[in-house]
């Protein structure tokens, strides 16, 4: 599995909006799915797993400072039996070629594939950002997930 850094905004916009996605990746007060625009700055990444040629999602990374680093999965379906590799390309990637030392997630307490995710990626709960997502006129905390890069890197 290979991860490099896109700026293909049609590619991006496709996986954010793709219909098995839209609805996990969005709350109540996201645009509608035909007006979305991903975000686009220098300090922005959009990382994609890519094997033999072939793109399998997107993932965003953004930082919050200097050395900790907020992502954002988005695996299309023909991938799903190997999200946690995906993952682990991804977090290998980032800790190689930025200066990011942690790497932090939010998670909807209700997005149980999500949490398994990235569980299984190494990351662990640090915290629960209480009545933070609201989703279907309900307000769920989010499950506040990291990993720092002394865990060592995924192999």
């Amino acid at each position: 599995m290979k991860i490099a850094r896109t700026t293909d905004i049609e590619y991006i916009k496709k996986c954010i909006t793709h219909p098995r996605l839209w609805e996990h990746l969005t709350d109540d007060g996201s645009v509608k799915k035909n007006q979305y625009e991903p975000p686009v700055a220098d300090s922005i990444y959009w990382l994609m797993p890519i094997e033999e040629g072939i793109p399998y999602g997107v993932f965003l990374l953004h930082p919050h400072n200097y050395v900790c680093y907020e992502v954002h999965t988005c695996l299309l379906p023909e991938i799903w039996g190997r999200t946690t590799e995906c993952t682990a390309a991804v977090i290998k990637w980032v800790f190689t070629n930025t200066p990011c030392q942690r790497i932090i997630t939010n998670v909807p307490e209700y997005n149980v594939l999500a949490l398994r995710l990235a569980e299984e990626s190494g990351l662990t709960k640090f915290g629960v950002n209480t009545k933070s997502y609201l989703k279907g006129g309900i307000l769920f905390d989010q499950i506040m997930l990291g990993r720092s890069k002394e865990n060592g890197l995924c192999q």
